[in-house]
């Protein structure tokens, strides 16, 4: 991981990495990096990222994400700079990771000349209402499941047909295993957002234990941190996005040579 290599020449001690949802609640976590769409809850302005062919590509959405996101979140009374996820000023939101643009994908054959190419067939969606109306204009109906790491399962069950994700994702997972229709759309953008609570972040900036200068550097490391990992998430999307539709392309291929 990304994340993970670049904490081993940062001076973060005792941080520990758990990959999947559950863990949120179970643990006190002190970082988290949530997909935008299961953030509507506590911030309905979010919505804006699920918009279909809103942004052409990642470079698109770091030019809006600077512009707007003093007006997306909501700034600290005392410094502008400081920006919260939510009215109750429970998070604050410390950077933008991308994921991606998102493809189309499925069991069955995607006929893009239909006027609605989805028809009859069911896809797993995050709960967005924007994402849900959008694919049932296009035919579909949807299966909300949130958790990602349940997505393959369902694939395989045949509980739904398809989905829409990054290549990046459906290379990682394996959904070409259940796949054999691909659509490169770039329909929507995939991010995540990275969260930390206030609670923690204050910690940081009072720790008792610690010189006043101590106290800087102390937080200085967690926000060189984070800047580097956003820095190298950004540079790194799009080339990881490549490098996976192209093993997807050849596992697909070598998948109907041996049909044939």
């Amino acid at each position: 991981m990304i994340f993970t290599g670049i904490l081993d020449d940062c001076s973060v001690a005792n941080l520990e990495i758990f990959r999947t949802i559950h863990y949120y609640n179970e643990l006190q976590i002190q970082l988290a990096a949530p997909s935008i769409s299961k953030l509507l809850q506590y911030n309905p302005s979010l919505r804006v990222f699920d918009f279909p062919f809103l942004f052409k590509g990642i470079n698109e959405v770091e030019i809006f994400y600077e512009k707007a996101k003093s007006k997306l979140f909501y700034p600290d009374a005392k410094d502008n700079n400081v920006l919260y996820l939510d009215k109750d000023e429970k998070y604050l939101v410390l950077g933008l990771w991308h994921a991606g643009m998102k493809q189309l994908s499925s069991s069955k054959e995607i006929n893009i000349s239909n006027d609605e190419p989805l028809a009859g067939q069911t896809f797993r969606i995050q709960n967005s209402p924007i994402i849900e109306f959008v694919l049932g204009e296009l035919g579909a109906k949807v299966k909300i499941e949130n958790n990602f790491a349940k997505v393959k399962k369902l694939l395989q069950k045949g509980a739904v047909d398809g989905q829409e994700s990054t290549w990046s994702h459906i290379e990682s997972e394996q959904f070409y295993e259940h796949q054999k229709y691909f659509v490169e759309t770039n329909h929507g953008y995939l991010g995540y957002l990275l969260l930390t609570n206030k609670s923690f972040w204050e910690k940081l900036e009072k720790d008792e234990s610690l010189k006043e200068e101590e106290e800087k550097q102390n937080q200085k490391n967690w926000l060189d941190m984070i800047q580097d990992v956003t820095s190298v998430t950004s540079k790194e999307s799009n080339e990881l996005n490549k490098l996976a539709k192209s093993k997807i392309e050849e596992a697909v291929k070598k998948g109907i040579q041996k049909e044939v």
